[in-house]
């Protein structure tokens, strides 16, 4: 018997918001130990949260976890660390989605989740329904299926074991039912529509822009140059961004009559790209004079869509700024997101966002055309 956790608490507590952070930090500490070997110092190491509490919390927890031991406070060695944030109306980099205009416009239609309102009257969907139903003797409706997903999920995670309600459920139920989660996450937060993602170039922009500067500093002797910049966010903020990279597309797109094979061969997999203490490390290394940019997701060494790596999987400096020029260059976050636009103005979206968005105008002409709202 366990004792029972609502999902409405489970933002909160500590086990999901505080022990990942601060073991994934003690893995990054191991990973990148010669980045880590000065002591803490606010302009060599720099941090930034989103101005909501929880991401302090993970920010809190991590930066414990980066530095323990090796300040003056206390018998752990606590050292205290500078975190900044944005106010949450200004904050273009890390909540994008709340700041942007035409973004919350267009998921308020319901004609952005249509796909993911179909799934639910599917014939898969009612297959599973009436699954379960046997199962456990007596009809049952979707949300009712829904719901004991949602117990087997958090349940399963939250006590490192395999909860009773997944027996409920067969293996073909969970691929559907985490294909209908899928559906909606897709559509809103990924490539089902190219401003999901387009507004996350500001945060791509400061990246490219930090790799940049940092090597020039350290080519020009500067002992001083930055060695990390980690920011936290949201699973709003990296499945945006994570899409913008190219990761995880599928040639098809999801949709409500997929069949499914197609289901289990699809490469979206939200589970996979944003799991509890999801993140997205981008390391600048040097050899033989050459500059190097390599990218772990989720701690996993990823090649980087679009860069022509060496056969080791690097990616020259030149060849990551040459992959990303065409989003920085025409990154404009107020004229994608509508709050800086004239009468019948044209957005352009770069090439490379373009072509790939399944519902919207956007993406199939590369540039949006609107009167001011």
């Amino acid at each position: 018997m366990h004792t029972y956790v609502g999902v409405e608490n489970v933002q909160t507590n500590e086990r999901f918001a505080e022990k990942p952070r601060y073991y994934l930090a003690q893995r990054v500490r191991k990973h990148f130990a010669a980045l880590l070997t000065p002591k803490y110092k606010a302009t060599l190491y720099k941090f930034q949260q989103t101005q909501i509490s929880r991401t302090g919390q993970s920010a809190a927890a991590f930066t414990y976890g980066l530095f323990e031991g090796t300040g003056a406070l206390g018998s752990s060695g606590y050292q205290p660390i500078d975190i900044t944030s944005e106010t949450i109306a200004t904050d273009t980099e890390l909540r994008f989605y709340t700041v942007c205009k035409d973004y919350r416009t267009l998921h308020k239609q319901t004609e952005t989740t249509k796909e993911f309102k179909r799934f639910k009257t599917s014939d898969l969907v009612t297959k599973q329904v009436q699954y379960v139903s046997a199962s456990v003797g007596f009809d049952v409706t979707f949300p009712q299926v829904l719901a004991m997903y949602r117990a087997c999920s958090y349940d399963t995670y939250f006590h490192d074991s395999l909860s009773p309600w997944c027996t409920l459920l067969g293996p073909e139920t969970l691929e559907v039912l985490e294909f209908h989660d899928d559906l909606k996450q897709w559509w809103v937060k990924s490539y089902g529509h190219t401003l999901n993602y387009a507004i996350a170039c500001p945060l791509m922009s400061s990246i490219v822009e930090e790799i940049e500067a940092v090597w020039k500093d350290y080519r020009s002797g500067n002992a001083h140059h930055l060695r990390a910049r980690i920011r936290f966010g949201h699973a709003e903020t990296l499945q945006p961004f994570i899409s913008l990279l190219g990761l995880y597309r599928d040639e098809e797109g999801l949709f409500a009559n997929a069949t499914y094979d197609a289901i289990l061969k699809r490469k979206y997999r939200a589970s996979t790209i944003v799991p509890y203490a999801a993140n997205v490390f981008f390391s600048l290394n040097e050899c033989d004079g050459e500059p190097y940019v390599n990218m772990y997701v989720n701690e996993d060494l990823t090649p980087i869509p679009g860069c022509e790596t060496t056969p080791s999987g690097d990616c020259p400096l030149t060849a990551f700024k040459d992959t990303f020029a065409e989003i920085v260059d025409k990154c404009d976050f107020d004229a994608l997101c509508g709050t800086r636009l004239r009468k019948n103005a044209r957005v352009d979206i770069p090439e490379r966002l373009s072509g790939s968005d399944s519902n919207d105008k956007r993406g199939r002409e590369g540039s949006v055309a609107r009167n001011e709202l």
